[in-house]
C-alpha cells in the first residue's frame, strides 16, 4: 500500500510584501492529473469526496477533506488540438488531459483542504476505504487497505499541518 497524505492551505504565514489580494479571503482548489500521453487514463468521482484516477496496470484512490464546504468534479483541460505538442506520444491517439479537482466554495481567510491518497495494483479488486473523523484540531485517518488497517493524525493548528503515523 502506497498512502499520501497532502494539505493545501491558502495561508501559509509568508512574511514578505504581498500584494493586498493575498490578504483578502479567497477559495482555493486542488487537481490532480494522471499522465495520459496513450489516452488510457480515465478519472471518476465516488461518494463522500472520493475520487479514482485509473491506469491499465494502477489505480490512484483519493478523498478530500476540508473544514468548508466543498464541490468536487471531473473534467479536462481545454487545450486546442493544435496547441498539444509531445514528441513522445502516439500520434494516433488523441491527446485529452483530464482531471479532478475540490475546490472550497466560500472565500476564507485561511483555507485548508486535505488529501488522502492511495495507489494500488489494478489487479486487486477490493477498493480501499478511507475513514477520518474530526478532533478539536486535528484529523484522525483510518485507512483499509488490502486487509491492512493504518492511522494517521493530521494536526491542523500549527503554522504548517503535521502528520503523524498512529
Amino acid at each position: 500500500m502506497s498512502l499520501l497524505i497532502s494539505t493545501l492551505s491558502a495561508n501559509l504565514g509568508i512574511k514578505l510584501p504581498l500584494p493586498s489580494i493575498l490578504n483578502n479571503p479567497s477559495k482555493i482548489q486542488v487537481r490532480f492529473h494522471p499522465f495520459n500521453l496513450d489516452a488510457k487514463a480515465s478519472v471518476s468521482l465516488k461518494d463522500d469526496n472520493c475520487f479514482i484516477i485509473s491506469r491499465p496496470y494502477a489505480k490512484l484512490f483519493g478523498k478530500f477533506f476540508s473544514k468548508q464546504n466543498m464541490k468536487i468534479n471531473t473534467s479536462k483541460l481545454d487545450i486546442p488540438k493544435d496547441n498539444i505538442v509531445f514528441p513522445n506520444a502516439n500520434a494516433n491517439v488523441p491527446q485529452e488531459f483530464p482531471f479532478v479537482e475540490g475546490s472550497t466554495q466560500i472565500p476564507e481567510k485561511k483555507s485548508i483542504i486535505v488529501s488522502f491518497l492511495i495507489a494500488q495494483k489494478s489487479e486487486i479488486k477490493e477498493e480501499p476505504i478511507i475513514n477520518y473523523s474530526e478532533k478539536a484540531n486535528s484529523l484522525l485517518i483510518e485507512v483499509q487497505n488490502n486487509k491492512i488497517t493504518s492511522k494517521f493524525e493530521v494536526i491542523l493548528n500549527k503554522k504548517y499541518p503535521i502528520i503523524k503515523k498512529i
